[in-house]
C-alpha cells in the first residue's frame, strides 16, 4: 500500500487555489426625477410669480423633460391647459410652453 500512497503524493504537483473573484461594488441606480403629466400640473401647480423648474411628461414623445420658465410679477388673470400647451396670463404679460411634437419644448414670454 505505500507505493500507492507515495506514487499518489507524487504524480501531481500541489497546486495554489484559484483567486476568489472580486465583487464589484454596487453602482448607484439612476433614479428618474418626479414628472408630472399635463393633466395634473394643471390640477396642483400654484402659478406664482417667480422663477420655474418642472419635470414634465412630455405629451406628444412621453419622455420625461425639464421646463424652466419665470412668471411675471402682477395678478393672475387666467391659466389654460391644452393637450399639448399651457399659458399664463397675467396683468404684466404673457407666458405659453409649447410641447412640439419633435421633443421639444418652448417658452414665450408676450409682455
Amino acid at each position: 500500500m505505500t507505493p500507492f500512497l507515495v506514487a499518489l503524493g507524487l504524480s501531481a504537483p500541489a497546486q495554489p487555489p484559484l483567486p476568489q473573484p472580486v465583487p464589484f461594488p454596487p453602482q448607484p441606480v439612476p433614479v428618474a426625477p418626479p414628472a408630472v403629466t399635463l393633466e395634473v400640473f394643471s390640477r396642483v401647480f400654484a402659478p406664482l410669480p417667480g422663477k420655474h423648474e418642472v419635470w414634465f411628461v412630455h405629451p406628444c414623445t412621453g419622455q420625461v423633460v425639464k421646463v424652466c420658465f419665470a412668471l411675471p410679477p402682477g395678478r393672475l388673470r387666467k391659466w389654460e391647459t391644452g393637450k399639448d400647451w399651457v399659458e399664463f396670463r397675467f396683468d404684466k404679460g404673457e407666458v405659453r410652453l409649447d410641447f412640439r411634437k419633435n421633443g421639444r419644448v418652448d417658452v414665450d414670454y408676450d409682455d
